[in-house]
């Protein structure tokens, strides 16, 4: 069931689950749109220094020029101090507008959950639920806050480096661009293997939360059967699981990025070799050189970071279709008619014909009638498993039944809705949950219509 819950393979970018958890960008539309502007004229700006450090060494170093020298030199503190300025506003804005996607997919999430039925619970472990709410959630943060825009940015910049390399020189721009092919292949190598283990590390993390969950709501049962050193055996294998996978990815980034740098040292050595020759025999300037080891080192980053993000991206798609997953799982319909919230109990409530399967195999309940009227106290006897729970549980409408009736003055269930019905319900479980609250909201669970009085009743009984 492990890799059931996250998938056998990493999924590439699906435009139908984009499309469907991108319309919680919708509020921050014009936001965005602001960043693509400060992400052109970022990557429009980034290029321009290196050519501005060459024409400032051929023409006024080179002249002597004093005054233009000065001239250039605040040009380019300038134009540092504009990008900073744009890359900082731009930064800012999309973690901005992805923390408030976030916290509306949060809430989304919890406010779906809270309306499921307990069917869905008992299908679906919690430890599981909590990671798609924290852990596949947090997934998509590099997603919205700077998985698009950055991308893009990225692909943007580079494009204004070749453009800028072939507008100062045409042969250099060719040399620099050789090692292209072998940074490609290393590129896509370390994208296979790491996409794979952020995957697996995934499924290991959903593993562990559910099994510390469980593990800590039945850990009663596993102090009476004395299962404390069994159980830490089971959580020491998924943990070692997780450090390994952990160490896997480290390993591969620790091999990514000198080799990334090593390329990129060749293609400035290659740059140095051919330019020293051209400037020694006037055909090129030492601008040119100074500017050609700039746009080498610009060039590598963006490409490097693209296949970074391009991985993270991979990864929030299988966050993405889960809680995508979660949120098409079907509410129970409820009736909304004028009379469906109109209850109360005035007579009698009657089971007619009632069956109901858990699974859908064996029946609990088969063909199940009975009346109680309104003033009986009724004592439903049986051995465990015969469906006392079940009739309670159908009777509060925690499950929907597949036959028969279940009638409260007449009227069916299926016409009453559901927070009507419980208002007039009080159910005592047999395994009381305590909320990590104060006494009084276990008490009222945050009700308005519960009295101050009536709390302190309760409480003195």
């Amino acid at each position: 069931m492990r890799g059931d819950a996250f998938g056998s393979e990493y999924k590439p970018l699906d435009k139908d689950i984009l499309a469907k958890l991108f319309k919680f960008l919708s509020p921050y539309k014009k936001w965005v749109w602001l960043a693509f502007l400060f992400t052109i004229l970022s990557s429009s700006l980034a290029p321009l220094r290196p050519y501005l450090i060459k024409v400032t060494i051929d023409d006024y170093v080179s002249a002597m020029d004093k005054t233009g020298l000065a001239f250039m030199l605040m040009a380019i503190l300038l134009l540092v101090v504009v990008n900073g300025a744009i890359q900082f506003l731009m930064t800012y804005l999309m973690q901005w507008v992805g923390q408030k996607v976030l916290y509306d997919i949060r809430n989304r999430l919890f406010e779906h959950l809270n309306n499921l039925s307990v069917s869905f619970f008992d299908k679906n472990p919690v430890g599981r639920l909590v990671t798609r709410l924290t852990n596949d959630v947090e997934g998509l943060n590099q997603m919205f806050s700077q998985g698009v825009v950055m991308i893009f940015a990225d692909i943007l910049l580079i494009l204004w480096i070749i453009a800028f390399m072939f507008y100062t020189n045409v042969q250099l721009s060719f040399l620099t661009l050789s090692i292209l092919p072998a940074l490609l292949f290393v590129t896509t190598v370390f994208r296979r293997k790491v996409r794979v283990l952020f995957r697996d590390l995934r499924i290991e993390l959903s593993a562990m939360n559910s099994f510390i969950s469980e593990n800590l709501a039945g850990i009663g049962t596993i102090k009476i059967f004395s299962q404390e050193k069994s159980r830490l055996d089971v959580f020491d294998k998924i943990n070692l699981k997780t450090r390994e996978l952990n160490v896997k990815t480290i390993f591969y980034y620790a091999i990514f990025f000198p080799t990334v740098e090593m390329l990129s040292s060749i293609a400035i050595g290659i740059v140095i070799w051919y330019s020293a020759g051209n400037i020694l025999s006037g055909l090129m300037t030492v601008g040119t050189l100074i500017a050609f080891l700039q746009y080498s080192e610009m060039f590598f980053r963006p490409v490097r970071d693209l296949s970074e993000k391009y991985t993270t991206l991979q990864s929030a798609m299988v966050a993405a279709e889960r809680i995508a997953e979660l949120l098409e799982t079907e509410v129970a319909p409820q009736p909304n008619d004028e009379t469906a919230n109109d209850f109360n109990f005035n007579d009698k409530i009657e089971f007619r014909n009632v069956s109901f399967s858990y699974s859908g195999d064996s029946q609990v309940l088969n063909n199940v009638s009975f009346t109680i009227h309104k003033g009986e106290t009724v004592a439903i006897v049986g051995a465990t498993g015969s469906g006392k729970t079940t009739i309670i549980n159908l009777l509060c409408k925690f499950y929907d039944y597949t036959n028969g009736d279940i009638l409260i003055d007449g009227k069916s269930l299926n016409a009453i809705a559901a927070a009507a019905l419980r208002s007039k319900i009080a159910l005592v479980m047999q395994d009381v949950f305590l909320f990590s609250r104060s006494i009084k909201s276990n008490i009222n669970l945050g009700s308005d219509g519960i009295a101050m009085e009536d709390v302190q009743k309760a409480a003195d009984a």
